[in-house]
């Protein structure tokens, strides 16, 4: 007989007020990238506690529209699969509540991410997202989560993933995506 381990998950504390989690990963050539890098996302930083912004820092600062808008974040690295889950994970057990925009290409059930060098891709999944936010991953009965805003095409084919860990509202664009 096979003996169960039980995890005590506990609920997160939401005292901290809100935090932001920038996601913008294309991982598209260098010239489509120049455009994409006219992104504003200040929008997506104005009036957090804590903003944490996952981009490569890709283009040239004279080039560079969206260079101003990452000095307002209180961490700035890379869009890697690891970094997302860590900081949503970090700011929940400090007790934030948390919104999380995503920037990037998707195809049904997933979105791009970096491995951590530019134009080297990976995915973050559907599965991923219920795997790693998890009680048994995270210690926490759910994720404080208030709201995710995701631009990838197919976005919401993740919909019902991020809600199954505790996003309270979700928007994802129901087929391509193009601004």
């Amino acid at each position: 007989m096979s003996e169960v381990t039980a995890v005590r998950a506990s609920a997160p504390k939401n005292n901290k007020g809100a935090a932001s989690i920038v996601f913008f990963y294309m991982g598209d050539s260098k010239y489509t990238t120049l455009f994409q890098e006219t992104t504003k996302l200040k929008k997506a930083m104005e009036g957090y506690k804590k903003i944490i912004l996952l981009k490569h820092n890709t283009t040239d600062s004279i080039l560079d529209f969206s260079e101003a808008d990452e000095k307002l974040a209180d961490v700035f690295t890379k869009p890697t699969k690891a970094n997302f889950f860590k900081y949503i994970i970090d700011l929940a057990t400090e007790g934030y509540m948390i919104d999380i925009y995503i920037w990037s290409h998707g195809t049904k059930n997933d979105f791009r991410c970096s491995t951590g060098t530019f134009g080297d891709n990976d995915l973050i999944t559907v599965d991923d997202i219920k795997d790693q936010l998890s009680p048994s991953k995270t210690k926490l009965t759910c994720m404080p989560i208030r709201m995710v805003y995701q631009i990838n095409c197919y976005g919401q084919t993740m919909n019902d993933a991020w809600k199954s860990v505790g996003a309270k509202v979700v928007a994802g664009t129901r087929y391509v995506n193009f601004y």
